[in-house]
């Protein structure tokens, strides 16, 4: 089974684009892990994840959310590689939500 469930705040504005096969919309998420390290000191570390997402969710996203919005998403995780024209290899991964829920007080959609 290939699942995550991701909660975190977007990193900047969702980017909204109609393509030949419909809505698509891509941002990034952070999520941060807070723990003590071995001297009992708080730490935290972020975790970036590209998140795309399709047709009416992607809508719900472009119109709803923001920077700064909290967001619970449930999705996969697809592995991306291929070689650029240097001839190196690169490797993207990217988190297809199924599910997108704005968690955080910022319900209004935006203005045009």
């Amino acid at each position: 089974m290939n699942k995550v469930i991701l909660m975190g705040n977007m990193g900047k504005d969702p980017e909204l684009d109609y393509k030949a096969f419909g809505p698509i919309c891509k941002f990034p998420l952070a999520t941060t892990c807070y723990h003590l390290d071995i001297d009992g000191k708080d730490k935290n570390k972020t975790e970036w994840h590209n998140v795309v997402c399709f047709g009416k969710l992607a809508e719900y996203v472009g119109e709803y959310m923001r920077k700064g919005s909290r967001a619970l998403i449930e999705g996969k995780i697809q592995y991306d590689s291929w070689e650029g024209s240097d001839g190196k290899t690169h490797h993207k991964t990217v988190i297809k939500a199924m599910s997108v829920q704005n968690i955080s007080d910022k319900y209004k959609p935006r203005s045009k």
